[in-house]
Formats: C-alpha cells, structure tokens, sequence
C-alpha cells in the first residue's frame, strides 16, 4: 500500500518531464487500469497453467491424476461436512 503513491508520484515526476502536465493526468488515469490488466492477466495465466499441469498429470501420470482427484474430492466433502456442523452448532 506505501509503494503505490510513490509508484504514482515517480510516474508522474517522470511524465511531466518528457510531456507536461497533460500527460500526467493520462498517465495517472491509465495507471490503475494497467495495473488491474495485469491482475487479471496473471489470474488467467495462472489459471491456464493449472489446467496445462493437470492434463499433464491426466495424460501421463494418470494413477497419480486419480489419487489427486479422490484428495481433493476427501478434502471437499470434510469441508462441507465441517460447514454443516457449524450451521447444526448455531441453530
């Protein structure tokens, strides 16, 4: 949170050197639009990776793939089962 005004601050000292005050305030509109594009960028980059690992794992380790799977979906049902208890604890 301290590194983001002082982001600004430098990109905006930057910008009134080479293009004036009116380049500034485009810079510094455009800035949290780039920033929340890249967020989303590296969400689905890392999104897309998951899935490239899990085909991986389903195509050549595929025992492995099955014993993932039946962890996650034991992990899954301990959760519900822990959401039911709490929502029986304060009834």
């Amino acid at each position: 949170m301290l590194l983001f005004p002082v982001t600004w601050l430098i990109v905006g000292v930057a910008t009134y050197r080479v293009g004036g005050w009116a380049l500034v305030l485009a810079a510094l509109l455009t800035l949290p639009v780039s920033g929340y594009v890249a967020i989303r960028f590296f969400e689905e980059l890392d999104k897309f990776l998951g899935g490239l690992r899990a085909l991986v794992f389903f195509l050549m380790r595929r025992r492995f793939f099955v014993r993932l799977l039946a962890e996650r979906n034991a992990i899954r049902g301990e959760i519900l089962a822990l959401g039911d208890e709490a929502a029986i604890a304060t009834q």
